[in-house]
């Protein structure tokens, strides 16, 4: 009866600590807690077949513009709610990463390989999505307003987008730390390990895979509506670009990959530097490209597993 009202507790004061804490903050800092959110989840959707599954894919972006572009046509031009239009963009986005799973692990395609057909696929939607006037071109598409509106997934403060998007990114991380012992996770890992091995030991490589590619998608298609509806606009370059893609694995780097929680410490960090390169350049992106490059070259030499690495033996994460 004790441990559970202990469980109980180490659940409650958090949840109690991120509900008040909208109220003692402004909106700038509000702003960053949903880009570190936001940020945790996408890393920790990636991280599923790219930290714990050992594929490295670079085309993530194509996934979250997807549910975003797909949700956000819907809310435009027929009127239906983004909380419906979000699962409609789930479904979409499976039907896409299934076709590119099957392409990709049918034919065994690997390493370096499949980072440049993923990469590929979304550079195919941008170009789509740019060359498209019903997705708005390269002018992208302004949402229609209806002010605060739970129904159109409009709110008048960010406070409400904070919680969406923090309960997440926290229920993500949970599941994927309870979900670590589980046989689908032991057989990704040994997979990332040594794919001819785990093949010769009777794990089903390919639907190990591909069920994981997936999963991936799926998750990081909500965020991709997420964003949408918290900005009320889409453009080509901010749902399709290539940094939709990167930024998640530069995260997960920086955190710890094949982590539970290294997305989160990854986001802190890289929210962080995002910050500091704004104030230092002013905005200017080859600022950020400077301190994405000096970050993870630190990260790289100093901690090759991640932040989170550096605790592992007080935690019950594994490599």
């Amino acid at each position: 009866m004790d441990s559970s009202k202990n469980k109980i507790i180490q659940w409650l004061v958090p949840a109690l600590i991120l509900i008040l804490i909208p109220v003692f903050l402004g909106d700038y800092f509000l702003t960053i807690l949903i880009l570190i959110s936001l940020y945790t989840y996408m890393a920790g959707s990636w991280n599923i077949i790219g930290g714990m599954g050992g594929q490295l894919s670079l085309g993530h972006g194509a996934f979250f513009g997807l549910g975003g572009y797909t949700s956000t046509v819907l809310f435009q031009h027929f009127g239906i709610s983004p909380w419906i239009g979000i699962w409609v963009g789930v479904i979409v986005v499976v039907l896409f990463a299934s076709f590119e799973g099957l392409l990709c692990f049918r034919y065994k395609v690997r390493g370096v390989y499949f980072a440049l057909v993923t990469l590929a696929f979304g550079e195919v939607l941008r170009i789509i999505a740019v060359s498209t006037k019903a997705l708005g071109g390269s002018e992208g598409i302004v949402m229609h307003l209806k002010g605060h509106s739970w129904t159109a997934f409009q709110f008048g403060s960010k406070v409400h987008y904070y919680i969406i998007i923090s309960a997440m990114a926290i229920i993500l991380c949970v599941l994927i730390q309870r979900w670590r012992p589980s046989q689908f996770i032991s057989y990704l890992m040994a997979i990332r390990e040594d794919e001819d091995v785990a093949q010769a030991l009777g794990i089903n490589v390919f639907k190990i895979k591909f069920l994981a590619l997936v999963l991936s998608a799926a998750l990081t298609a909500l965020a991709g509506t997420f964003y949408a509806q918290y900005t009320l606009y889409i453009d080509p370059p901010s749902m399709l670009g290539m940094m939709c893609s990167i930024d998640p694995v530069i995260v997960c780097i920086i955190g710890g990959m094949g982590t539970a929680w290294g997305p989160l410490t990854g986001s802190i960090i890289f929210v962080g530097f995002m910050e500091i390169a704004n104030s230092v350049f002013k905005g200017g992106f080859g600022g950020h490209l400077v301190l994405y490059g000096l970050l993870l070259m630190a990260v790289i030499i100093i901690f090759p597993r991640g932040l989170t690495g550096l605790f592992a033996r007080y935690t019950s994460e594994k490599y």
